[in-house]
């Protein structure tokens, strides 16, 4: 349940390329591997920082969601477990609602 959640927190990222007019796809897919290669790399804390702020409120604040993924994190190491790589997509349909924009990057983590 927890390796869940750490991919759910994935999928809660905001990228602030999409306050923009004019969202574009190649902006949103290099920032989606930024963030993607950060949580391989371990930066949990710029994971955090990009994720909707309504969810790391949910999780206690910053401090604490940096607290909760690297805690996850090394939880699922000790069972083995390990985010090797990841590989970020093409950019689906850029949605929008009100002043919020939205859009699906497949992301394929081994």
């Amino acid at each position: 349940m927890r390796r869940f959640g750490v991919l759910c927190l994935l999928a809660g990222i905001v990228c602030p390329a999409l306050h923009a007019d004019e969202p574009r796809p190649a902006a949103m897919k290099k920032l989606a591997k930024e963030i993607v290669d950060s949580v391989v790399k371990g930066d949990y804390a710029k994971a955090i920082d990009t994720t909707h702020p309504a969810i790391v409120k949910e999780m206690g604040g910053r401090q604490k969601a940096i607290e909760i993924v690297e805690t996850t994190m090394q939880q699922m190491k000790a069972q083995g477990y390990a985010i090797k790589s990841a590989e970020v997509g093409e950019p689906g349909q850029f949605l929008s609602e009100g002043k919020n924009a939205f859009v699906v990057i497949p992301t394929t983590m081994e």
